[in-house]
């Protein structure tokens, strides 16, 4: 399945928000084909869900855009310093981040690290000479 059209995506996704399961839109999103989806419909059902991996995905590889996302992820990233507070230099055992800071700091480290190496985020393949 390489496609599915706005209507029934929304559908989808609401199913699956209903049944706490968006992470599987987003692992979805990730095997489509972009080039042919509606982009406003798609980033904006992206934004509004955090589905930050798989916008990155869409910018990427449907509009050859890999600025934008990361613009997009630094506004969550002071957004959620300015509602954090105080920082403390104390730290989960098993790396899980403890709040959204730590959360979209991560995914954007990540990111501008697959960026430098040459690579797509989140899939890894080599970003093409053209881009």
């Amino acid at each position: 399945l390489d496609y599915i059209a706005p209507e029934a995506m929304m559908h989808f996704v609401e199913h699956c928000r209903a049944n706490n399961g968006i992470a599987t839109v987003e692992r979805c999103l990730l095997h489509m084909d972009v080039t042919i989806m509606d982009f406003d419909s798609i980033l904006t059902l992206l934004r509004a869900n955090e589905m930050y991996s798989a916008l990155f995905y869409v910018y990427n590889q449907g509009l050859n855009d890999y600025t934008t996302p990361f613009e997009i992820l630094c506004e969550k990233i002071f957004d959620a310093a300015d509602t954090i507070g105080q920082l403390t230099n104390e730290r989960r055992v098993d790396g899980i981040p403890q709040n959204d800071f730590e959360k979209y700091g991560y995914k954007a480290i990540l990111y501008l690290q697959s960026c430098f190496c040459g690579k797509t985020f989140p899939q890894g393949t080599e970003i093409p000479e053209d881009s």
